[in-house]
């Protein structure tokens, strides 16, 4: 049942007739209350879309994780302006830095124009995924066996919420192993204007 509820809650996160207001989900399980998806996504609820510069907002949010201590480092791009709702494209790209960080030690974020999109690759130095859970990972509420642990391994919401979020944008997420080790979440957005 959880799952059920958690995943028609991130559907509507994309639906265009879902109303902003507060959604409060009283299901628990084993003491992970959905209200986490709320605390996790909450702020999909902006609606207004903007234009953005994604390479601003990638190095503000490496600079607020290297402030807090974190080896978070970022390459700049071209200047590429993404039209966008603006809180929750930055919640998207915080949990997949967040992600790096935490399970792969350090997040290398470069921003690129390529295919005629925006590329935006997340690396760590990690042991990587086993290439069959590589697409697993993304559903609501899955963690790998090695991060069970919650006070290391989350809730398994944050990939699942980053996808759908970049979904809504018209892009996408993958993961791929790196042959030289760690993993690389890459995010593709249309590419907008260019300024």
């Amino acid at each position: 049942l959880l799952c059920i509820v958690a995943g028609l809650f991130l559907r509507a996160l994309c639906c265009a007739t879902f109303y902003p207001g507060v959604l409060w989900v009283a299901v628990s399980r084993k003491n992970l209350a959905l209200h986490d998806v709320v605390a996790r996504s909450e702020v999909v609820y902006d609606w207004r879309a903007g234009d953005v510069d994604l390479d601003a907002m990638l190095a503000s949010i490496c600079d607020d994780f290297a402030d807090a201590g974190r080896d978070a480092s970022f390459t700049p791009g071209p200047r590429l302006v993404a039209q966008c709702r603006p809180n929750a494209l930055k919640r998207a790209l915080t949990n997949l830095i967040d992600n790096a960080l935490r399970h792969g030690g350090s997040a290398h974020v470069a921003l690129t124009d390529r295919d005629g999109g925006i590329e935006i690759a997340i690396a760590d130095k990690g042991p990587g995924i086993p290439p069959e859970e590589l697409e697993k990972v993304f559903q609501p509420f899955y963690r790998l066996e090695s991060s069970r642990n919650r006070d290391t391994g989350g809730t398994g919401l944050g990939l699942a919420v980053a996808r759908t979020i970049v979904r809504a944008h018209g892009g996408d997420v993958t993961l791929a192993n790196a042959p030289e080790g760690g993993l690389v979440a890459t995010v593709r957005l249309p590419k907008v204007a260019s300024a």
